[in-house]
């Protein structure tokens, strides 16, 4: 099973402190191997009150970024590291 680590890397906002850009990187790992990917995407317009800027915190920005793009971006990591390890082999050509 793959774990998945999302870590936000910068956030730009607009003149009145609502974050329009949010770039993060992602590792994910299958336990033998990893691999991290940074990304960068827009957030829509808030719907509700927006989040005073000085009151966000990564979990909150975190959440945001996997509701928008999360599913799509484990999938591909995960394909990644499944492509990564087709066909390997350990052993010893002297063990056999």
């Amino acid at each position: 099973m793959n774990t998945y680590e999302y870590k936000i890397i910068n956030m730009q906002r607009n003149g009145n402190g609502i974050v329009r850009t949010v770039s993060f990187s992602v590792t994910a790992s299958d336990g033998v191997d990893s691999v991290t990917r940074t990304y960068s995407t827009g957030l829509p317009e808030p719907i509700d009150t927006p989040i005073e800027y000085t009151d966000l915190t990564e979990t909150q920005v975190i959440t945001w970024v996997k509701d928008l793009v999360g599913t799509s971006t484990e999938e591909r990591l995960a394909a990644y590291i499944i492509s990564k390890n087709e066909g390997r082999q350990n052993g010893m050509p002297w063990a056999a």
